[in-house]
């Protein structure tokens, strides 16, 4: 844990997990060997340059009270931790991509349970809240998504 950070650090470190997640599924989508995989993986790179870009423009639009609020404790390396578990395999199937993905997404939903814990300013935990819906809401489209790729 590092101690004190604020909201818009934690944004662009969360917008910045979104990318190295996109470069990741792009790196992948070139190895893939198998179709619907690939399918899968442009998906999900395309997934994840929206949540890069969503954010990206959420740190110009907020204000400067949610912004400029600080955490007293927040993981540190969490991306790095999280993408170290990622295994790059030309022969993956798409439940295996699916599973990395899900793991990406429960370290993202790790993080903003714990600041939603951690701050009492309302307009704050909104931020974080609604993040929290955004990316379970995205998890339960890409397994639905997925079963429907599995299926054609």
């Amino acid at each position: 844990m590092k101690a004190y950070k604020q909201t818009f650090e934690i944004i662009d470190y969360a917008r910045l997990f979104h990318k190295k997640l996109n470069d990741f599924y792009e790196q992948l989508h070139e190895k893939s060997e198998k179709q619907r995989v690939k399918m899968l993986l442009e998906y999900l790179s395309k997934h994840e340059k929206h949540r890069e870009e969503t954010l990206a423009n959420y740190e110009k639009e907020a204000s400067e009270k949610v912004m400029d609020t600080w955490f007293k404790y927040v993981p540190e390396n969490i991306s790095s931790e999280c993408l170290e578990k990622m295994v790059i395999k030309p022969d993956m199937s798409v439940d295996e991509v699916v599973d990395s993905a899900l793991l990406m997404n429960n370290c993202l939903i790790k993080l903003y349970k714990g600041l939603i814990e951690e701050t009492k300013i309302d307009e704050v935990k909104e931020v974080f809240i609604s993040l929290l819906k955004r990316i379970e809401k995205e998890e339960r489209d890409l397994v639905r998504d997925a079963t429907r790729l599995k299926d054609i």
